[in-house]
């Protein structure tokens, strides 16, 4: 079993939906050690990663006022734990809510589920987000940084 995946989600071309996906390109760059991986469509398939890694982290947009915009949440899935009241955003069949309710029904969830959720409020069509992602791609970095001691 490897140690650590990095999966980031979401829609390059919906806005704030792309962060995800333009944090995991970054990363990439700045971890080449770590597996990274970018969904921009079937969230499903996160489900066959869960059994080959200890720990994956899942970067993806939460639905938010404006007012949160760009605020990056730390949330930590367990077995045991209800899955939060937030709302990951989904252009797609299945939201990642239900993938993980899904991972938990089956079994299947790593030994440390770690969420970094960016709360986002404009899913229009476009390519530009409604914070700053210098920012949000800062404080995501010092989060995999701190997993990595």
């Amino acid at each position: 079993m490897s140690d650590i995946l990095v999966i980031g989600i979401g829609n390059e071309f919906r806005s704030d939906d792309s962060a995800g996906i333009l944090i995991a390109q970054r990363l990439k760059k700045d971890f080449p050690q770590l597996q990274i991986l970018e969904i921009s469509d079937e969230q499903l398939q996160i489900l066959n990663y869960f059994g080959i890694y200890k720990t994956v982290i899942i970067i993806d947009s939460i639905l938010s006022d404006n007012s949160r915009a760009g605020e990056v949440e730390k949330i930590i899935i367990s077995k045991e734990r209800t899955f939060p009241s937030q709302k990951f955003y989904s252009s797609h069949s299945i939201s990642l809510n239900e993938v993980i309710e899904f991972a938990k029904e089956l079994n299947q969830l790593p030994d440390n589920l770690i969420i970094l959720g960016i709360h986002s409020s404009n899913f229009q069509i476009g390519t530009y987000t409604s914070f700053d992602i210098d920012i949000v791609y800062s404080i995501i970095k010092k989060e995999i940084n701190k997993l990595l001691l």
